[in-house]
Order: structure tokens, then C-alpha cells, then sequence
């Protein structure tokens, strides 16, 4: 089976440990000047994106993969999410990947009704 592309690699290892729950480990796969771009907001550098995707890691409490595709340099993950008590949420994130550590996320979240 051939093996993925870099930054979808990364951005698998990334998004396994984040929807764990291993902050820190999700941080590791993050470079010191990412910026993400989420719901109307601007983050720059990994301290303000830690303390930002901090707030949010709570009110998740399951997700599923449902795609992944990308290159070398860019990948796209499609998941959903839940938080309680019912609320489901489809997301997809473009992660740029540079020397194995993401500088850039775009995250979409749509509510799924119920």
C-alpha cells in the first residue's frame, strides 16, 4: 500500500491526537507561526492556537474521520464531531504543512441538525 503524502501524514497524526484529548501531542505536529483561520477569527503562533483550540477541546466529545486527501505540502480533512447533549457538527480543516509541522489551518464547522 503506498504511504501518504507528507502533510496529510502530519495533519493524521495531528487531528488522531487532538480528537484523544492529547493537547500536547497535537502541539508537537504545530509550528511556533501557524496561523488558523476559524469561524470569522484570525490566530497567529502556537501559544494563541493552544489557548484557543483549549477553550473548544471540552464540548468535543467524539469525532469521525469521514475523508482525507492532499500532497506533500496541503492536505484536507473532512470530520464530524459531537458534543453534548446532541449536537453534531461536520468540519473540514486545510492544513499547510511546512517541514513536517503545520503553518496554516482553515477550519470550516457546519451544525448538522439533528
Amino acid at each position: 500500500m503506498p504511504q501518504s503524502p507528507v502533510a496529510v501524514q502530519t495533519a493524521l497524526h495531528y487531528f488522531t491526537a487532538l480528537t484523544a484529548g492529547n493537547l500536547s501531542k497535537a502541539m508537537h505536529y504545530v509550528a511556533d507561526e501557524v496561523v488558523c483561520d476559524t469561524q470569522g477569527k484570525r490566530v497567529h503562533g502556537s501559544r494563541a492556537y493552544r489557548q484557543f483550540i483549549s477553550q473548544c477541546l471540552p464540548a468535543i466529545r467524539g469525532a469521525t474521520l469521514v475523508a482525507s486527501f492532499g500532497n506533500d505540502t496541503t492536505a484536507v480533512l473532512i470530520y464530524d464531531l459531537t458534543s453534548p447533549p446532541r449536537l453534531r457538527c461536520r468540519g473540514a480543516d486545510r492544513l499547510v504543512v511546512d517541514k513536517d509541522r503545520i503553518v496554516n489551518i482553515v477550519t470550516v464547522v457546519d451544525k448538522v441538525p439533528p
